[in-house]
């Protein structure tokens, strides 16, 4: 086991629904979010 963070765009309380959606400003958030985390990143 180790740790693992679940991450994503968009709010959780619109996940899985049938009128499920994300917008172009979630996913651009993210975008900057990930890049920030693989920049942080040491391996």
């Amino acid at each position: 086991k180790f740790p693992s963070v679940k991450i994503g765009p968009g709010k959780s309380s619109r996940s899985h629904t049938a009128d499920e959606y994300i917008m172009v400003s979630e996913i651009e958030e993210a975008i900057r979010l990930y890049i920030e985390m693989l920049d942080g990143l040491v391996l």
